[in-house]
This record gives C-alpha cells, structure tokens and sequence, in this order.
C-alpha cells in the first residue's frame, strides 16, 4: 500500500491547505511537459496526482487512514516494512562526462527508509537530483545507490560506471603531442633514453625554466601525471613548469604529480 503522506512530503496530521500546498509544489517540478516526457517525471507526477485525489478529499482520506494503519499492523503487510528493498531504477541521463560538467540522477527505490549514493551520501527513496562532477584525474567514475529497510537489516545496491571523457582527451592529446615531439627530436639519446624510446614515448618541451624531457608511463591510471620528468640529463627541480599546451605542470622528485590548469 502506498504511503500518500510520504509522496507528498507531509506528516500524517498535515491540513488540507498543506496538501495543497505540497501538491502545487510538486505538480509543477515532475509535471512531464516540463520535463520533456521522461518515464521517471511521469510515473512520480502520476503519484503525486494519486496522493492528492485521496488526500485531499476529507471522506476518501478517512477511509485511506482505516486502511493504511490496517494494513501497517499485518505481519506480511505490503507497506514495505516486512519486505527487502528492492531497487526499481537508478539512471543518468548521460553515460559519460567532461570536467565540471552536470549530471542528472533518477532513482526510485521501494521498501527501503534508508537511501544513499556514494559519494554523495543519504537522499530520499524517490528522487531526482543534478550534480556537478569535477574531476579529470581517473578515467571512469562509480556511483552506487544503496537501499536499506532499517526494519529487516537487509540492504540492495546497484552501481552506475560513467566514463570520463575530460581523461581519455586530455591522456590522447599529452599522448600526441609526446610523439610528436619524439619524432622531431632524433638526435642521440643517453643509454637511459634509448631504453625508455623503446617502451615509452618521450619528449622534450620548452618551459619558462629551459628544456625539459617528459617520459610518458601508459600504465598510469592518470595521464601525465606521476610520469618523470629531467632536465639537463637529471630528474627536474622541485616546482611548476610553465607549458604552452596545458599551462602548469608541477614536478616533485622528478616526478609530475598535478596539472593545475589545463
């Protein structure tokens, strides 16, 4: 049996004029024209009508009362309390991302009083929510949705993998401009050089403090970065080194460990 008083957002005691209130709220942000016909908006909008006509009528209300507290005391009842959570969906509107980018999340869980997303945290069982996703550091994100029915102690999750697109283009690009500026550089190379030509793709950059020469690790989980870096035959100095193609790299231990710009 469908809790009314949780699809509008109200407590049990709540006044006629709150369910109005609460219906106008809602009417307006699931109505489905206003949000081009998604499935999600249509079934929650398709609730929040239900849940008004009930409520809102004084006589249906009492009946629906009766039969919620009713239903509530049955041992195998159908409100959820003696059922496992069961996740119904949990989508994104995209499949991947670029940096700073929006991402829209839908999710409608039943039997469950306990929700949440990692990393986000705790939400509601019924919800839609945009975040702003900021990172370029690792090529694909996992966002899991948990529900929990706290009366069991029995839990479900489902995980969403988004690729992130800000990564892959940023790896190619520092990828192409490496060998690039290998095959324009085919002077002699130190015994070290010539291991490294053979393995990984090196080349050498003008900064604004001289020439250095970047040794590209593919097997890194974040491009650039953690790859060495030498200048004048020796690991790079400590500090940032100004590059015309990503602004700032900053060395440490002749190793880059971030990119501050790009």
């Amino acid at each position: 049996m469908k809790d009314y008083y949780y699809i509008l957002g109200l407590k049990k005691e709540a006044s006629i004029e709150d369910i109005k209130k609460a219906y106008r709220k809602l009417s307006l942000k699931f109505h489905p024209d206003k949000n081009d016909g998604d499935e999600f908006f249509s079934d929650r909008f398709k609730e929040i009508q239900e849940a008004y006509e009930t409520l809102s009528n004084s006589s249906k209300r009492i009946q629906y009362d009766k039969s919620f507290k009713s239903n509530k005391e049955q041992p195998n009842s159908s409100n959820g309390f003696n059922f496992d959570p069961v996740i119904e969906y949990f989508q994104t509107d995209k499949n991947s991302f670029e940096y700073n980018e929006d991402i829209k999340f839908s999710w409608k869980t039943i039997n469950s009083d306990k929700v949440s997303i990692k990393p986000f945290g705790f939400v509601k069982p019924i919800e839609q929510r945009t975040y702003k996703i900021k990172d370029f550091k690792t090529p694909y994100l996992n966002f899991e949705l948990i529900a929990e029915n706290s009366n069991t102690g029995r839990y479900t999750k489902q995980t969403i993998k988004l690729n992130n697109r800000t990564y892959q283009e940023l790896y190619f690009h520092f990828k192409k401009v490496i060998n690039s500026e290998s095959k324009k550089n085919n002077q002699s190379r130190t015994n070290y050089e010539q291991k490294s030509k053979s393995n990984k793709p090196t080349g050498d950059f003008k900064t604004d403090k001289g020439i250095i020469r970047v040794e590209l690790n593919f097997k890194n989980a974040i491009p650039a970065m953690n790859n060495r870096v030498y200048q004048n035959g020796s690991p790079a100095n400590n500090g940032k080194y100004k590059l015309g193609f990503m602004n700032y790299i900053v060395v440490k231990n002749g190793l880059i460990v971030d990119l501050t710009s790009f």
